[in-house]
This record gives structure tokens, C-alpha cells and sequence, in this order.
């Protein structure tokens, strides 16, 4: 079985909805898809912000914004 870290987390779910979270768009399943990752990395790793955000080429206030803005929306 595989270390559960950001790498993982992002080809599961790649793999699951068909996308690559990395690419650079705003579209909002890509978004949605990214802030899901962002919150699972911060549950199930020890990573930094910083060092999720690069996984997905995105900076730590990003992984922050996704984590604390766009959740309580979807919730």
C-alpha cells in the first residue's frame, strides 16, 4: 500500500473524475475538484500548504482559500 500523500491524493483523484487538477483553469469542476484535494491533503497529511499547492502548481493561499471559502459554500 502507498504513503497517503499529496501525490497520491491528487492521481486518486484524477483517476476518479477523469481530470488532471493540475491544469491551469478556472473552470469549476477543476476547482471544486482542487479544493477537495486541498482538504483531504490538510486531513490525511502532514504536508504544508505550500508543499500541496506546488503538487497542483498553486500557491499556499490558494490551498488556503479553497480550504476556507469554498467548503462552507458547497456544505
Amino acid at each position: 500500500m502507498e504513503a497517503i500523500t499529496p501525490r497520491f491524493i491528487k492521481n486518486v483523484i484524477n483517476e476518479i473524475l477523469d481530470i488532471d487538477i493540475s491544469k491551469k483553469t478556472r473552470l469549476r469542476s477543476y476547482s471544486d475538484a482542487r479544493s477537495i484535494y486541498y482538504v483531504l491533503c490538510r486531513k490525511y497529511t502532514t504536508y504544508s500548504l505550500d508543499e500541496i499547492g506546488k503538487e497542483v502548481n498553486r500557491h499556499h493561499a490558494s490551498v488556503l482559500h479553497g480550504i476556507n471559502n469554498v467548503f462552507p459554500v458547497i456544505n
